[in-house]
Order: C-alpha cells, then structure tokens, then sequence
C-alpha cells in the first residue's frame, strides 16, 4: 500500500503545482495554467520582472551588434543607464554584462565606470565583460583592477582574463601581478603569461619578472594601492 499511497500522493502535488493552484514561492510552477499567466500579467503592470528587462536588454543588444556603431553606442548609453540606476543588483549585473558584446566607445566607458563600482559584484561583472573582447581599453580596465583594487577575488579574476589577450600590452598588464603582495595573484599571473606569451617558466616569479623587463621596453611606472590583505605597499614598477 506504501508505494500505492506515495504514487497517489505524488500525483495529487503535481496536478495541484500544474493547475497554479499552490501559493507561496512556489506558484510559478503552475505557470501553463491561466490563473499563473494572470497572476504573472498583474505582476508585470505593477514593475517589469527580472526576466522582462533581460530579455528587453538583450534584444537591445541583439539589435545594436547588426547596425552601426552609432547604434552600438546608443545601446550602449541605455545599458548604462540601467546598470547606474536600476534597483535590482542582478539586473545592473545583467547590463554590465551585456556591455561587453558591444564594441562602441560607449561601451568601453561604461565598463570602465563599472570597474570602479564601491559594489563589488559590478566591477566583477566588468571584469568578466572584458573578457568578451580584445580591445586595448579592456586591458587598460584589467590592468587598473589588477593595480588598484583591494579585493583579491577581483584582482585574481582580471589576472585569470588577461589569459585570452595576446601582446606586449597584455604582458605590461600582467606585470603588475608578478609584483602583488599576494602569492596566489603572482602564480596566477604567471600561468597567464604562459598562455600570452608561449613561453614556459612555470611558477618561477622571478624568472617571469626577468622576462618582462627584458622584453617589455614600456613598463608603466605603475604603483598599486596598497590592499586590505596585505599590510605593506605592493612595490612599484619603473621603467
């Protein structure tokens, strides 16, 4: 009778869940059925769901890509916009985000101002946004991350998406985290300039900082700000 009982049971939950009768968090489930979709319509006059200004945001971009770069910078302008003054995180993230498949000027701004956001989810989201292009302003961005934040996490994540950059640019970047106060950037930055570079000195530090002053003829004499989880200054990079 048990499996009987638990069978019966079962169905009994899942035609409730399908018909939209169950309140609380899990209404949603009942989403096919007409009273979910009415609940779901009197929600949206109210305030556009998260979903909605997704994919609002998303067919903005879509549109942008396929026309000029008048276009992608006035995409542009509207996803900062969002990304400035939304009241939801997730969907400031989202635009962030979205920024990165725009090649426009614009673009390049906003994500900038993203990389210095007092939230440190946003200047993540700027940071893997920069990992959807090659463009010398993303490294700039990366390279002010890399020198100036003081969450590790964020300086461990710009280190990791230089990786996908190649040239000396990239290499004089990557400087700055063979010379942070932590270990684990300094290993990180080497692995990345193993893939940037083809060259092979393992986690050698040392070596790798020989090979950057050996073949990086324009170091920028770049001073990181000293971060939350060390207690002296990084030391600075001259020419």
């Amino acid at each position: 009778m048990k499996p009987t009982l638990l069978f019966v049971s079962t169905l009994c939950v899942l035609l409730i869940a399908a018909n939209g009768c169950v309140k609380g968090p899990l209404w949603r489930t009942g989403y096919a059925s007409p009273w979910a979709r009415q609940r779901w319509a009197e929600e949206e006059q109210l305030a556009p769901s998260l979903f909605t200004k997704r994919d609002d945001m998303q067919a903005i971009v879509a549109s942008a890509v396929k026309g000029t770069e008048s276009d992608r910078n006035q995409a542009a302008l509207q996803l900062a916009k969002i990304a400035q003054t939304d009241p939801v995180l997730l969907v400031r993230i989202k635009a962030i985000q979205l920024l990165g498949e725009l090649d426009a000027p614009e673009a390049r701004t906003a994500l900038m101002a993203a990389a210095q956001d007092p939230q440190s989810d946003i200047r993540m989201a700027a940071v893997h946004a920069c990992s959807k292009n090659s463009n010398p302003q993303s490294i700039q961005i990366l390279q002010q991350v890399i020198g100036g934040d003081s969450d590790i996490d964020l300086r461990l994540a710009a280190t990791r998406v230089l990786q996908n950059y190649r040239g000396p640019e990239a290499v004089r970047a990557l400087a700055l985290a063979l010379e942070d106060p932590n270990p684990a950037i300094q290993l990180r930055g080497a692995d990345s300039l193993q893939a940037v570079t083809d060259k092979d000195f393992g986690h050698d530090v040392v070596a790798w900082r020989d090979y950057v002053r050996q073949n990086s003829s324009q170091i920028p004499a770049v001073t990181p700000i000293p971060t939350t989880d060390s207690p002296s200054p990084a030391p600075t990079i001259s020419r």
